[in-house]
């Protein structure tokens, strides 16, 4: 499965569980936050599995932003990774701003997000322990895929 698949099913899993449209911009964005704190702590001790398993968690959450913002698929359009030369003792903090400057867009209702920095961050992360951020991602995925529940109206997550 390639990239545009692995985004295509995770929004369809989104929809079925009434996250997109129930959720919110600002309510994913501190998802996306809590999912690069775990990351940012698998990353300090090492943990290869972690990070690779929190790539992939904050790939599904930025999906989700991005489609209640923008209503389209990401990896849909050319050039959303590009290869980023940057040492890795930076890569961390550098996703951390991207990541600020998203949550900021969502709060004010704008309807861009710029993920492809962050994506490019990712997949420049994911390489640095041997993997990818499609591998990432399809692992995320194939982790949520059978999940059941809900996400009511109010945007509490009801699982069955």
């Amino acid at each position: 499965m390639n990239i545009k698949q692995i985004e295509e099913k995770t929004i369809v899993w989104s929809e079925e569980r009434q996250i997109i449209p129930n959720s919110t911009p600002d309510a994913q964005c501190e998802k996306l936050f809590e999912e690069f704190n775990e990351t940012q702590k698998a990353h300090n001790r090492g943990n290869r599995q972690e990070v690779l398993d929190g790539i992939g968690d904050i790939t599904v959450v930025l999906v989700n932003v991005n489609k209640l913002l923008e209503g389209e698929n990401i990896f849909a359009l050319p050039g959303r990774i590009v290869d980023w030369e940057m040492p890795s003792n930076f890569i961390m903090p550098e996703i951390a701003s991207q990541i600020s400057v998203i949550y900021s867009g969502a709060v004010r209702g704008n309807n861009y997000v710029q993920s492809s920095r962050v994506f490019s961050l990712l997949d420049s992360l994911a390489k640095e322990y041997g993997s990818s951020l499609e591998e990432a991602f399809l692992m995320a995925y194939d982790e949520i895929k059978d999940r059941k529940g809900k996400m009511d109206e109010t945007g509490v997550f009801v699982k069955e």
